[in-house]
């Protein structure tokens, strides 16, 4: 009887302190919002913690990762590409899945080595475990170097088979998203 309440007491605990941990990103991210004075017309949380926000009263996409607090808030001339990964094979890129586009983007990341490169990959269609979706998104913003964020959007490190349901869910919320960013750079 002892054991089994003291079990009750570490449950209860454990429970609480992921809701204070729920609670305070919660507040974090409110407290993000009202300091920016974003108005939020769409926003996603991702699995890795980092939230795409776009706010149409001032034409914003905004970028705010949990972890650090670290935000991007960009206009849509800041953003130069935006392209989804499946285990580190690019799925789809927006407006740039040309060679030449590729050699863009590689071109402004790595230089003369990185265009070659990203002239030359292409898309490989395989049969296999997906492990892990991300979305890319590539920046230039002024009096910076140009650089990409990774947002972690699905992961599984046994695999998942391409029809699984999470799966699924996470690879349309990220085209999904693709899409729009490819429209708002338009």
């Amino acid at each position: 009887m002892v054991l089994f309440i003291l079990l009750f007491l570490v449950v209860f605990f454990i429970f609480a302190v992921f809701l204070s941990n729920q609670q305070g990103k919660s507040e974090n991210l409110d407290s993000f919002l009202g300091e920016h004075g974003i108005r939020v017309s769409r926003a996603e949380r991702f699995l890795d913690g980092t939230h795409l926000i776009y706010d149409q009263s001032s034409d914003r996409l905004w970028l705010y990762k949990e972890k650090g607090q670290k935000y991007i808030g960009a206009n849509r001339n800041c953003i130069i590409c935006c392209e989804v990964n499946i285990d580190d094979e690019t799925e789809h890129r927006t407006s740039l899945s040309s060679a030449a586009g590729r050699a863009v983007v590689g071109g402004v990341l790595l230089g003369g080595l990185g265009a070659i490169v990203g002239g030359v990959t292409a898309r490989k269609k395989s049969n296999h475990l997906i492990h892990e979706v991300t979305l890319k998104i590539y920046y230039d913003i002024a009096e910076q170097e140009p650089f990409a964020v990774d947002i972690k959007t699905f992961s599984d490190g046994r695999g998942s088979q391409s029809t699984d349901g999470f799966y699924k869910d996470a690879y349309n919320k990220t085209m999904a998203w693709s899409k729009f960013i490819e429209g708002y750079m338009r």
